[in-house]
């Protein structure tokens, strides 16, 4: 069974060498807007949660958004290896979460290819975006 453990903001400096690496892999596919240190400054100012998951096998970023009508908990960075092995727990520790931090969605952020593992795990596809490069 997988193990998916929460880092505190306080740790994230003395866990970044096990973390930048998964990152990094995340953002050279990606446009989010962000870098490296950008995420690791919300991971520091709680703006964003930093999720272990096994012995660094993977890792999780989440963030809280809230809205005037309700909070979603939103899955906005993911990396690693062996998904099929802990997604699922992901998912249900990401829900207890988000029950707690009172939130009404569990949302997932991710490329095309996620839409078959996370659709098997319950989650539906809510909308797509379409970016146009300026």
């Amino acid at each position: 069974m997988a193990t998916v453990t929460p880092v505190r903001s306080h740790d994230i400096a003395a866990v970044w060498p096990q973390v930048e690496p998964h990152l990094k892999r995340v953002l050279e596919k990606i446009d989010s807007g962000n870098d490296l240190y950008d995420v690791m400054t919300k991971l520091q100012m709680t703006q964003q949660q930093l999720w272990k998951i096994n012995e660094w096998d993977a890792i999780a970023i989440t963030e809280i958004s809230v809205f005037p009508m309700h909070k979603n908990l939103t899955v906005v960075y993911v990396s690693g290896e062996g998904i099929e092995d802990w997604l699922a727990e992901l998912r249900d520790v990401l829900k207890t979460f988000a029950v707690y931090k009172e939130c009404k969605y569990l949302e997932f952020y991710g490329r095309d290819g996620w839409r078959k593992p996370t659709k098997r795990l319950g989650f539906d596809n809510a909308f797509s975006v379409m970016r146009l490069t300026i």
